[in-house]
């Protein structure tokens, strides 16, 4: 069995977390000065003969798309509250248990990947006209 206490946070004391089995199992986190509890996961796996077990929150953000992501907890007015924190493709990111409720969270592509995508949407949104062939003008696309 495992007891968990977390220094500097107003939770109470969790005891008794079972790690003689594998699975995921999820614990309140009670507060005195919080209106609701927040949650814990508590992850036991064995790999390769070594037990692993991970504490996180329940809150877990996982990019299944082919390009990297950038996630970053923001306040009511989109002002960042926390450091930008890149998620590879196939990798997973939780989010930091206390402030999963109290701010928002703004995931978006990798800014250069953004970017260049962002300049080919300009290129193409600054198309030259050429000359009309047949009374239609035609339009020429220019990607470097």
């Amino acid at each position: 069995m495992l007891g968990i206490q977390f220094v500097d946070k107003s939770w109470e004391q969790i005891r008794g977390v079972p790690i003689g089995r594998e699975g995921e199992f999820v614990y309140l986190l009670r507060s005195q000065t919080a209106k609701y509890p927040e949650r814990l996961m508590c992850e036991v796996k064995v790999v390769e003969n070594t037990k692993i077990i991970t504490i996180r929150s329940t809150y877990k953000v996982e990019n299944l798309t082919l390009y990297p992501l950038e996630l970053m907890l923001v306040d009511d007015i989109g002002h960042p509250v926390s450091s930008l924190e890149k998620i590879a493709p196939g990798q997973d990111y939780s989010l930091p248990i206390d402030a999963v409720t109290q701010h928002r969270i703004r995931i978006q592509p990798d800014r250069m990947l953004f970017e260049a995508l962002l300049f080919l949407f300009i290129e193409y949104s600054c198309l030259k006209r050429d000359s009309a062939i047949n009374g239609a003008p035609q339009f020429v696309i220019t990607i470097y």
